[in-house]
């Protein structure tokens, strides 16, 4: 609950601030987390994600993103494109994914796509994204905050 509070507060925050455009050009890297909804067993999977973009515009970046933990997780490599070149706008991303786990037993190697619709206040940044292959599609809830 003290989580979620804390999330609320910084998106409060966020919307409040009086800079009506910000600089997304060169290097960034963000922090946050991200909800797993599998559809087949209802049940969600947090997880912890750390991301490293490069602004090639105002408008759009390349991400390299990391959804999981240390020993498991998503690997991605996205390209996504702010409508707007203001500090509050919508974003549409897309990209290709690349799972692992290490020392399950198990080798994981698949390739998925991921795509999305997000919303950026400022630093905090939000999206609804599916990621999927031919044989599933699994629903992802995310937030970070860019430095």
């Amino acid at each position: 609950m003290k989580r979620i509070v804390a999330i609320w507060v910084c998106v409060i925050f966020s919307m409040e601030a009086d800079e009506s455009s910000i600089d997304r050009t060169g290097y960034h890297t963000g922090i946050g987390g991200s909800a797993f909804m599998f559809t087949d067993e209802p049940f969600m999977i947090p997880t912890f994600d750390v991301t490293l973009e490069y602004g090639l515009t105002p408008q759009s970046t390349i991400l390299l993103e990391h959804h999981g933990y240390f020993v498991a997780g998503l690997v991605s490599l996205e390209y996504k494109y702010y409508l707007q070149d203001a500090a509050n706008t919508f974003y549409v991303k897309g990209g290709a994914i690349g799972a692992y786990a290490l020392d399950y037993g198990a080798e994981i190697n698949t390739g998925v796509f991921k795509v999305g619709v997000g919303f950026a206040w400022n630093h905090l940044e939000s999206d609804i994204s599916i990621i999927g292959d031919s044989a599933e599609i699994i629903p992802v809830l995310s937030v970070r905050y860019k430095f």
